[in-house]
């Protein structure tokens, strides 16, 4: 049976429904980005992380570079083999955002296999290469849960570090290979997502639904810097704003985002 995917996300530059952020409550007060200093590390582009693999790393980065098929119509058929039975149909855009998809593998003939943005987690099917444009990139992040530690990469090397925030043990941030969807700027910078929201590929294993949408994982600033370093999302990877600007920055759409426990 033909399946039409197209949750959404209302208003990317508004308010980001479906995305896993809990609102401030009279007794969680909202708290002013400035009020709790948190230290970023931004090495130069030039440094390679002398820890990868040693002691207190928990996982290195994927070998790019990696290509990015980005869709060129307003829909597009996904195949479970090439030319086989159709899979799932998407539309484009997708959740207000451009969509596309970070390759896997060449493929058949015609065709690529790709990561797909929908559940289940870690889903991958086949698209035309007709029906899309594909581009290279060199930017990866790296996100290792129990150091509560972000990293971006850009061709093997870091070129930037952060604290973050993750899921509670009731609504963990999911692990594994995802994508960044897109980028969205907030219009409200000092709101609960902070001035950048990065929509991944990856949904919630225990919200189905969120806010009016689906439990899309995203990286996002935040309102309670003093909550960075803590499991406390609904699932989403929080980190300062000043953080959340820099990476919007440096990642490009389509980037792997490797989730490691």
């Amino acid at each position: 049976m033909r399946r039409v995917v197209g949750l959404v996300i209302v208003a990317a530059v508004a308010t980001v429904a479906g995305v896993l952020v809990a609102r401030p409550t009279a007794s969680t007060p909202a708290l002013k980005a400035e009020s709790v200093a948190v230290s970023i590390v931004e090495p130069t582009s030039t440094t390679v992380r002398p820890d990868v693999g040693a002691t207190g790393a928990t996982a290195a980065p994927l070998t790019g570079p990696f290509q990015v098929a980005s869709v060129i119509g307003t829909r597009i058929t996904v195949a479970k083999s090439p030319g086989g039975e159709l899979l799932s149909e998407l539309t484009n855009p997708l959740y207000t955002l451009p969509l596309v998809f970070l390759v896997k593998s060449a493929g058949a003939g015609d065709w690529l296999e790709v990561r797909l943005p929908t559940r289940p987690n870690g889903s991958s099917g086949f698209v035309r290469m007709a029906d899309v444009k594909v581009a290279t990139v060199t930017t990866q992040v790296l996100v290792e849960q129990r150091l509560r530690r972000l990293t971006v990469w850009d061709g093997g090397r870091l070129v930037f570090e952060t604290p973050v925030a993750v899921g509670k043990p009731s609504t963990p941030t999911p692990t594994g290979t995802y994508y960044v969807q897109g980028t969205a700027p907030m219009s409200n910078p000092s709101g609960a997502y902070g001035p950048f929201i990065l929509a991944l590929s990856s949904h919630s294993d225990v919200h189905k639904t969120f806010a009016g949408g689906d439990g899309l994982v995203g990286m996002h600033g935040t309102n309670q810097p003093g909550l960075i370093g803590q499991a406390v999302s609904n699932g989403c990877i929080r980190m300062p704003n000043a953080a959340a600007t820099q990476v919007a920055r440096l990642v490009a759409a389509g980037s792997p985002v490797v989730v490691v426990p």
